[in-house]
């Protein structure tokens, strides 16, 4: 820490900046043991005590993921371990730019997933008339217009039911099952 203050003491950001700090030096003082001793847990073999992660789990203050990946990074950094072929998908426990597509925020490639439920009939209609327009390359700029269309005029379409017809509807057909 660049200041001999008591943490009460501290502005916010000093106090952020030496939070930091104890990770990086807790980071680099926990690797090669966390590493090594992952590393005599695997020749061992033995489960009996529950292995590396259930040690991790009962004795440290973070999760045996973050062991693990403080782990592997001393691993790859002293060429002990190859780095991973290929970067597998994992959320992360902050969250990324990438998390919420397909729930309203924009990607940052300009891809949108749109999902909604038709009936088997409209699904099969729905299904060629993608295809034809796939073919020609303008689906994406269609269903565009069509959005941005319908939200402009400030109505829904005809056919467009809403959540509460929906679930009226829905009612009715059990009703009407149940009687018959």
């Amino acid at each position: 820490m660049t200041s001999k203050l008591s943490p009460d003491r501290l502005s916010r950001s000093q106090l952020e900046a030496a939070l930091k700090q104890c990770v990086r030096l807790t980071k680099d003082r926990m690797a090669p043991l966390l590493y090594y001793l992952r590393e005599k847990e695997k020749k061992q073999g033995s489960r009996a005590g529950g292995g590396f992660g259930a040690w991790v789990e009962e004795h440290l203050p973070f999760t045996r993921r973050t062991a693990d990946n403080w782990a592997n990074e001393y691993g790859i950094s002293k060429g002990l371990m190859k780095p991973p072929r290929k970067l597998t998908s994992r959320k992360s426990s902050k969250g990324s730019e990438y998390d919420d597509i397909g729930r309203g925020k924009p990607h940052p490639d300009g891809v949108v997933k749109v999902q909604f439920v038709l009936r088997t009939e409209e699904r099969r209609d729905f299904e060629k008339a993608k295809a034809t327009l796939d073919k020609r390359g303008v689906l994406a700029r269609v269903i565009y217009d069509a959005v941005l269309s319908a939200a402009a005029n400030g109505k829904k379409p005809n056919g467009i039911a809403t959540e509460n017809q929906i679930t009226t509807r829905a009612e009715t057909r059990k009703a009407a099952a149940a009687r018959a």
